[in-house]
């Protein structure tokens, strides 16, 4: 998937293998701004779990987070990666992280 672009995931459909395939056939990989304003619309917690790429991932937290401000309620952030929850706490102290460890 990381050879892949941005438009080349958009076609793909992560329905493609459901057994309600027929009744979803046009369904798209969600961004991440379009996942958080859906989970925001329900009233969902969300658990944003980073497993790499630290910099990328906290930069994009980081602008969703100022463009859905309720998420300081209704997320947390968690990752094996002590620079993902570092430089999170260093952007606000508003928000819930958490590092999570390997047994």
């Amino acid at each position: 998937m990381c050879d892949l672009t941005f438009e080349q995931i958009r076609k793909l459909n992560p329905a493609a293998d459901h057994r309600f395939r027929t009744n979803i056939p046009d369904e798209k990989i969600p961004t991440l701004r379009e996942t958080g304003a859906e989970c925001l619309n329900h009233n969902f917690r969300i658990f944003f779990d980073v497993k790499g790429l630290a910099n990328m991932a906290t930069d994009d937290l980081k602008k969703i987070y100022m463009e859905f401000l309720q998420l300081y309620s209704n997320s947390v952030i968690c990752s094996l990666l002590p620079a993902v929850i570092y430089k999170m706490r260093q952007t606000s102290s508003n928000g819930f992280n958490s590092q999570t460890s390997e047994p």
